[in-house]
């Protein structure tokens, strides 16, 4: 057991974090509460939706078949004139407005999906075992099932 000489410890879980030997953590250590975890889960996938979104864009404009005639394609080179970088930000507010909720929601299931997994996988004999050797492809089961959930 490890912890920081403190009495007020409390057991992390384990299932959820990758599968690492139980820890001991602080007692100011808490689990989200679900307006929490939406909030985090809305701030992080706009955050990463729209820094990705210039990348997305030109992958997709590099990608198409179209060609204007009398022009000369457009290459990665080309994204360095003004007039074809603009054309990077096209959607990117529509693609902030779309992630928020999306975020949230899917971040909030992960989280309840994970604790009730823990909450499965605790109460089995095998436990110890399953933590020790399967810890990150529950992590993935429960990423996979709560995607799932928010895609339907």
């Amino acid at each position: 057991v490890v912890g920081d000489g403190d009495d007020n410890c409390i057991a992390v879980d384990v299932v959820s974090r990758g599968g690492a030997a139980t820890a001991v953590a602080p007692s100011t250590d808490r689990r989200l509460q679900f307006w929490e975890a939406m909030v985090c889960g809305a701030v992080s996938r706009s955050t990463a939706q729209t820094i990705m979104h210039p990348a997305n864009t030109m992958k997709t404009i590099l990608q198409s078949k179209r060609a204007v005639p009398g022009k000369a394609p457009l290459t990665v080179k080309s994204f360095t004139q003004w007039k074809h970088a603009q054309k990077l930000t096209r959607g990117a507010g529509a693609q902030l407005l779309l992630s928020l909720p999306h975020g949230a929601v899917n971040f909030a299931v992960l989280e309840f999906v994970r604790r009730q997994m823990n909450s499965l996988v605790s109460r089995s004999r095998y436990a110890d075992t399953i933590n020790k050797n399967f810890g990150p492809g529950m992590d993935f089961l429960s990423s996979a099932l709560s995607t799932i959930c928010c895609s339907v």
